[in-house]
């Protein structure tokens, strides 16, 4: 299983401690749950969202999933796009 860990532009409060780094993991199938794969990879932000809340360590909430400076959004929400890109030994290339 593919993780990434991702290092905040602006620090989060989490209760007494500062998240500054978060650590996301591939997506099981399970975690997909609700979302529609195709809202997944047109990166919707609602069904990303959804996604960071279920995969990321420590977990982050909706409320601070909400706070998160746009930046880190995006970023964290690249991470997860990345995690769906086709590694090159599971491309067939059809011989000629």
């Amino acid at each position: 299983m593919k993780t990434s860990v991702y290092e905040l532009l602006e620090p989060l409060e989490n209760g007494e401690e500062t998240l500054k780094k978060i650590t996301l993991r591939e997506p099981k199938a399970g975690e997909m749950r609700g979302l529609k794969s195709v809202k997944v990879l047109e990166s919707d932000s609602n069904s990303l969202n959804v996604l960071l809340e279920r995969i990321t360590t420590p977990i982050l909430t909706k409320q601070q999933i909400e706070s998160l400076c746009f930046t880190d959004l995006i970023n964290l929400h690249m991470e997860i796009i990345s995690f769906f890109q086709l590694r090159d030994s599971q491309i067939a290339i059809p011989e000629p």
